[in-house]
């Protein structure tokens, strides 16, 4: 599998009183917002913003189950399933 070219630092979510969260670097980079918007509530910026924070370590879990699935011989579907979720997050071609 090949390497992920993200910000390695763990990532936070800095909630602001307009209505936004930042996704920053524990450092204080911007990596990203969401923000509310007539079409979405703030608990969904707030659900949304906590999925970009954790996307990074749901990258890492994944590969790792992906290895141990692989050694264990658990099966074709959930390992394709977690493959193609691993490419998408390394920016490659999602194979249907």
């Amino acid at each position: 599998m090949s390497d992920t070219n993200h910000t390695p630092e763990p990532w936070i979510g800095v909630s602001r009183h307009n209505g936004t969260v930042n996704i920053e670097t524990i450092s204080g980079s911007i990596l990203g917002m969401s923000m509310k918007t007539d079409r979405l509530t703030y608990a969904e910026v707030q659900a949304n913003a906590r999925l970009w924070v954790a996307a990074p370590d749901l990258l890492a879990a994944c590969k790792r189950l992906v290895a141990v699935a692989l050694r264990a011989s658990i099966g074709a579907e959930p390992v394709e399933i977690a493959n193609a979720a691993i490419a998408k997050a390394e920016g490659r071609e999602v194979k249907p």
